[in-house]
């Protein structure tokens, strides 16, 4: 079983919700790559083990499925630009399938 250090992940993510900026997020670019590259691999690795009993996800993979961490603040009060958590949904198609069954993971 793979290891996935998934608390740099988290670690990243609190530390965004405190600095939720553009300037504090572009000094920080290197850091939310990586932290987004553990946890595509996590989520790589979750499509292998759903696809050996679910055969709609043969050859989906994490970037198929990973969200955007951008915000959408044209219509929102709230105008923090950046999400603060990581989400993916696991369906056949991946996020844009269309489809509302499928494994949301945040």
């Amino acid at each position: 079983m793979p290891s996935f250090n998934l608390g740099y992940v988290l670690d990243f993510l609190s530390d965004l919700a405190t600095n939720n900026d553009r300037a504090w997020f572009a000094k920080h670019k290197a850091t939310h790559e990586r932290g987004r590259s553990i946890f595509e691999g996590f989520i790589d690795d979750l499509i292998h083990r759903l696809s050996t009993f679910d055969d709609d996800l043969t050859g989906l993979t994490a970037k198929d499925c990973v969200m955007r961490i951008y915000r959408d603040i044209r219509f929102s009060r709230d105008k923090t630009p950046y999400k603060t958590w990581m989400a993916a949904l696991i369906a056949s198609g991946g996020k844009r399938s269309g489809r509302f069954g499928g494994t949301a993971f945040t």
